[in-house]
């Protein structure tokens, strides 16, 4: 990555996207699917380690982070659990909160209203 530019152009985001920065799992294992059903619209629900990872919706169309959760208790699974919210242009990984990093994980960010995760390299700092 090209560390002169802002980390949100280096992932190809709009500086306007919303993100949700999280610990993901980290394991390279195959992802469960799960069909569900919002009203009219159709998804495969993707998991990992027990937690719902995303949705494709069948429609592609886009997948906001509430209907994520909100597919997971549905299914009585866990979800990923977000450490920070904000606009693209504004995240650093200086700006992320101290939360201890759990076994076995990977920082990653997704935007608010689309997949997929993005992990983050590692660092230094």
């Amino acid at each position: 990555m090209d560390d002169t530019k802002p980390l949100y152009v280096q992932l190809g985001l709009s500086r306007e996207d919303d993100i949700i920065v999280a610990y993901i799992p980290a394991e390279a294992e195959v992802m469960e699917e799960y069909p569900y059903r919002d009203g009219t619209r159709e998804f495969v629900v993707f998991c990992q380690s027990g937690k719902v990872m995303d949705m494709l919706p069948l429609d592609s169309k886009g997948v906001k982070w509430w209907l994520v959760k909100k597919a997971a208790r549905a299914l009585c699974k866990d979800h990923i659990e977000p450490i920070k919210f904000c606009a693209a242009e504004d995240f650093s990984l200086k700006c992320l909160p101290d939360v201890p990093q759990p076994e076995g994980t990977k920082l990653a960010l997704r935007c608010y209203s689309r997949g997929p995760w993005i992990k983050l390299p590692e660092t230094k700092d």
